[in-house]
């Protein structure tokens, strides 16, 4: 979502508003991927709790990053340790590629 960098140079409030709407938008069609993702991975007598743990999750996830990312700035006064934060959710995201094919290996 590169227009989510404009938002820092943005000088009317009117852009700015259409900026923020454009984001929303596309932050919301990500849920389609993440319905269709639960039914290829379990069984069906079992994907709408895990359709709902994986929204719940990411839900939680975007309201609860900003909020830290703010706070780790804030404490240490640096954005470095927000780049290690960010370190941390790219291992989160490779741990779940790789689980279904780790509980594969393990089931047989």
């Amino acid at each position: 979502m590169p227009h989510v960098a404009l938002v820092a140079v943005v000088a009317t409030p009117l852009f700015l508003f259409v900026l923020v709407v454009l984001s929303g938008l596309f932050i919301q069609s990500s849920h389609g991927l993440l319905y269709i993702y639960g039914r290829e991975l379990v069984e069906p007598n079992i994907v709408g709790t895990a359709t709902t743990f994986l929204m719940t999750v990411s839900v939680v996830g975007s309201f609860t990053a900003p909020i830290v990312a703010g706070w780790l700035i804030e404490r240490t006064g640096s954005f470095l340790p927000v780049f290690g934060y960010g370190v941390v959710a790219v291992i989160g995201v490779a741990l779940a590629w790789f689980a279904p094919e780790i509980g594969a290996v393990a089931a047989d």
